[in-house]
């Protein structure tokens, strides 16, 4: 906005973007604030409104805001953005990154905690043996690590592991604003004067209304 970069804080579920609010920047109080007009908007319709999950990407201070506006909620981490991140460091290697996409939906599709466990605990043992560049080792070592953000989603069945649902419709919010700024880009005569860059924060929100 007039040349600064903001942060739209997006709350969507079932398919629908629930809340919508805007931070100047993306730490936690400011998001708290954005992510709070959804709240605002919840307890008007329905007072003893309390989420049970909320899942998020890895960004910290997404998650920290979540933490203070809904005490007790239950914060999964998305297991689609790991795969992504893999998927990333090795593109140039066809093969073997659709291997390791391949072994990682293995393991997101145990329905225990201890088979995800264990089906994790097993991949990483078998990236050990198969002498992976360090960085896709690095990374496979770290999602290890957050196994229990994961696991966490097993205790609630209807809450979402990913943000597939989220991205999709956000995918089309996409094209619709780059449209957008297209049709302004070609009736300006400088396209220098116009400066407009958003990130989305993308969460998903899996909550009954109580």
């Amino acid at each position: 906005m007039s040349g600064k970069k903001v942060y739209i804080a997006l709350t969507a579920g079932q398919g629908c973007l629930w809340g919508a609010g805007i931070s100047e920047d993306g730490g936690k109080e400011g998001l708290g604030q954005a992510y709070g007009e959804f709240k605002e908007e919840a307890k008007e319709i329905s007072p003893s409104y309390q989420p049970l999950t909320v899942t998020t990407d890895g960004w910290e201070a997404i998650r920290s805001a979540w933490k203070i506006l809904f005490e007790g909620i239950t914060l999964i981490l998305c297991f689609l953005h790991e795969v992504l991140k893999i998927r990333e460091v090795c593109r140039s290697k066809p093969q073997q990154c659709q291997r390791l996409c391949q072994k990682l939906w293995e393991v997101y599709q145990g329905t225990t905690k201890r088979q995800f466990a264990q089906r994790l605990r097993h991949f990483l043992e078998w990236v050990e043996k198969q002498k992976l560049s360090e960085v896709i080792t690095a990374k496979v070592r770290r999602i290890h690590l957050k196994s229990p953000l994961f696991q966490s989603a097993l205790d609630f069945p209807d809450a979402y592991r990913t943000s597939n649902q989220v991205d999709r419709p956000m995918n089309y919010f996409d094209r619709v604003l780059y449209s957008i700024f297209y049709a302004i880009f070609s009736r300006q005569s400088n396209i220098g004067e116009i400066n407009c860059s958003l990130s989305c924060l993308i969460v998903e929100f899996s909550s009954l209304l109580s």
